[in-house]
């Protein structure tokens, strides 16, 4: 798995971990649909996918 790293304003940082918590999604999930939307959007393949076993996602439900 890669590692993406983005830098955002702060008042578009809490909108999205808002965003994940109203969804009761962890952040790194609404990421992935964000990213899988933009591919659609270009007429790539939704292929991007969470990462499993790795720091920040133990102990949660695969969607």
């Amino acid at each position: 798995m890669k590692t993406v790293q983005v830098r955002i304003n702060k008042r578009g940082w809490s909108t999205l971990r808002n965003l994940a918590s109203d969804r009761d999604m962890p952040l790194e999930a609404l990421m992935v649909e964000a990213l899988n939307d933009v591919l659609l959007k270009h007429g790539q393949p939704p292929i991007v996918e969470r990462r499993t076993g790795e720091r920040g996602t133990e102990g949660r439900d695969e969607e």
